[in-house]
């Protein structure tokens, strides 16, 4: 996680004009990116987190993720592969629609569960040490009603907490 901060804020220095929105999705755990003091820069003058972690300092996803119920991103629902040298996590095939894509056709299903990329298992247990990014800059949030991975009563707290302007779909 540290990694994709450091490689976003690298690429964020580097642009000749200001970044008038810094997004940040949950399309598997790559959302430290956003919320870390770290991914900041002068381009930056918001922030907008999809359906996404908005952590602060000393928090993991994981912790967040078990904060309230509903999440269907569990063990259960969860392959993990060993390699030499580490591991990856990826949704089971059978669960990915209900997962993360709950209305898409059952050949579309097929096909994101078949290309999905999958995320390190201490990425869910990441955190950092700064205050969060939201504390400095304008934030909103797109909250799913419908989310099984990151539950919506998750998402409405940490939209609140963070002061986010809040949009539900």
């Amino acid at each position: 996680t540290g990694s994709h901060v450091r490689r976003h804020a690298l690429a964020l220095r580097v642009m000749l004009k200001p970044l008038a929105v810094l997004p940040g999705f949950d399309v598997w755990p790559g959302f430290l990116d956003v919320s870390a003091q770290a991914a900041l820069t002068e381009a930056v003058r918001s922030l907008v987190f999809v359906t996404a972690f908005q952590q602060d300092a000393g928090e993991t996803a994981g912790a967040l993720n078990g904060k309230f119920p509903g999440s269907l991103l569990i063990p259960e629902n969860l392959v993990v592969r060993e390699y030499p040298g580490g591991a990856e996590v990826y949704l089971r095939p059978d669960k990915f629609g209900e997962v993360y894509a709950g209305d898409a056709s059952a050949r579309d299903r097929k096909i994101l569960a078949a290309a999905q990329r999958p995320f390190d298992p201490v990425t869910l247990d990441g955190s950092f040490a700064d205050a969060a990014s939201w504390h400095e800059r304008p934030s909103w949030a797109v909250v799913s009603t419908r989310d099984n991975s990151i539950p919506t009563e998750a998402q409405r707290w940490m939209a609140e907490r963070a002061g986010s302007t809040v949009v539900e779909v």
